[in-house]
């Protein structure tokens, strides 16, 4: 059936995705001749975004990039639109705010390092990178989710791809935009502007053959593999750390509000888990009491959920409600990416900070 249905919009979405791609050529290209302006910030500022709606894993990429700056003795500030939430900001997340007021990312990232990262939402990003450092905040910048934010200049500019289940070379070559495809600009022409390509794998428990692509339209453009893999399991009532074996063997049910729950899935299969149930709300969707209550009632399997998933119904959850977070981590996947990443750091930042990146603790 859907299928069938996409059959029958084919001849509405195409020229619907001809008008997007105009449109986005024409901003491309004011911000090309300078027409419409940039700022650059105070701090240098690394930018990490991709090409298509959807999850490509670029919340765990930036929490990698802000946790190797953070062990490096700097003091990362991850700088977000904090999309779904009403506060316009410039705004310090303190995490005592709903998911409503800052969005989901944004509070799964204060969260996520404990406060340890300062994170700041703002919807005119150059506003926010100009009030991170009046506030004496940090001192890089992490832009969330920014290939597309082009009002703030950026001094490394990284767009993440999802290979998990189709190669690179695949995604450029069936490249469709929106809405009938899922990319948000044509991907040769907004690749010229990325400083690198990071894939990313979500770990599932198999072993794969890896290796760079060599692709001419990309060739000059340096990769980095990272892997997305469970990192922890945490009780989502009392925060207690629990192993991972301990969804081993497990009935569980999955409750999603993210963009790839296949990928999710394939994790809690590759960790012996068996999935007999899943609720999945889509990506951002709002979670009320309500909804919460009728998925808690329905069943007794043991639920498992994102970070990103936990911050929106941790006010609604009882003392006796049995369910985990599964907890994710970028690392690198080989010496290389590593390598890789580092020079590029000290390329393109060289001019702003010193910066001598120990990524070594952070490959798989």
């Amino acid at each position: 059936m859907p299928d069938l249905l996409q059959s029958l919009a084919r001849p509405v979405l195409i020229p619907a995705s001809w008008l997007y791609g105009a449109v986005t050529r024409v901003r491309n290209l004011l911000y090309d001749r300078k027409f419409l302006s940039t700022s650059t910030a105070l701090l240098p500022v690394i930018s990490i975004g991709n090409l298509t709606v959807g999850g490509t894993g670029k919340s765990p990429v930036a929490q990698l990039v802000a946790q190797i700056f953070l062990e490096s003795g700097f003091t990362p500030v991850i700088l977000s639109r904090g999309y779904g939430g009403m506060e316009l900001g410039p705004h310090l997340v303190t995490g005592a705010e709903s998911v409503s007021t800052v969005g989901d990312e944004a509070l799964m990232h204060h969260h996520h390092f404990r406060g340890a990262v300062p994170v700041v939402i703002s919807r005119r990003r150059a506003s926010g990178a100009k009030f991170i450092a009046e506030q004496k905040l940090g001192n890089v910048i992490i832009l969330d989710d920014g290939f597309q934010h082009r009002a703030l200049n950026r001094d490394l500019n990284c767009v993440v791809f999802d290979v998990s289940l189709s190669s690179l070379k695949e995604q450029l070559e069936t490249a469709c935009l929106l809405p009938l495809g899922r990319f948000r600009e044509d991907p040769q022409r907004a690749l010229k502007r990325a400083d690198a390509i990071i894939l990313t794998r979500r770990w599932d428990g198999r072993e794969r053959a890896r290796g760079v692509e060599a692709l001419p339209s990309i060739e000059n453009i340096p990769q980095i593999e990272i892997e997305l893999a469970p990192a922890g399991v945490k009780d989502l009532v009392s925060g207690e750390a629990l192993p991972l074996m301990s969804l081993k063997g497990q009935a569980v049910r999955i409750f999603s509000t993210i963009a790839s729950t296949s990928g999710f899935e394939r994790m809690l299969y590759g960790l012996g888990a068996q999935v007999t149930d899943r609720v999945l709300l889509g990506d951002h969707a709002e979670v009320t009491k309500d909804i919460w209550d009728r998925f808690a009632n329905s069943g007794s399997a043991l639920t498992v959920m994102t970070e990103k998933d936990a911050v929106k119904v941790t006010s609604f959850i009882s003392p006796n409600f049995r369910g985990v977070v599964l907890q994710l981590a970028g690392q690198f996947s080989n010496q290389e990416s590593i390598d890789n990443f580092q020079s590029l750091v000290a390329l393109r930042l060289q001019k702003r900070i010193s910066v001598q990146c120990d990524a070594q603790t952070r490959i798989q």
